[in-house]
């Protein structure tokens, strides 16, 4: 018929489709950038943490220059003096493939702390940015603070 007007609304979407893939979004999402829980209990063993110590880590790279260590090292020095950080175990995720290199790295800053390898993912399963310098936990794995 002339001058009659087609229907021009977008289909109505099937209800059930629309929370499947609401829920598969938020469930993906939380997945990828969730706290990694077992991943922080693998650090906390490695460094036997106890539920009254805290435990700081300092993210580093083979190869990082002297200013690059002392900033995050600094930083921890100054958290002790302000209290923010009391009894702790102070701890290095160094970005490197090998165990090898982590021995290079203690050599190079002579590290007398504890050490623990990073495979590239450790700031984001521990939700930390990636320009975040240093992250300090209690035992339970809750923040206490994130510098960047």
């Amino acid at each position: 018929m002339i001058g009659e007007l087609k229907n021009t609304h977008l289909p109505e979407y099937d209800m059930k489709k629309l929370l499947l893939y609401t829920a598969l979004f938020f469930i993906t999402y939380f997945s990828v950038f969730a706290f990694d829980y077992d991943y922080f209990d693998e650090i906390k063993k490695s460094v036997k943490l106890k539920e009254n110590e805290e435990l700081v880590i300092i993210f580093q790279n083979i190869g990082f220059c002297k200013k690059c260590y002392l900033k995050p090292m600094d930083q921890v020095e100054k958290l002790r003096k302000e209290g923010s950080i009391d009894k702790f175990k102070l701890l290095a995720l160094v970005r490197c493939e090998r165990n090898k290199e982590l021995k290079i790295y203690k050599r190079t800053y002579d590290w007398k702390n504890y050490l623990y390898r990073d495979d590239g993912n450790g700031r984001e399963k521990l939700e930390c940015s990636t320009d975040t310098y240093l992250v300090a936990f209690d035992y339970q794995g809750r923040k206490i603070v994130e510098k960047k």
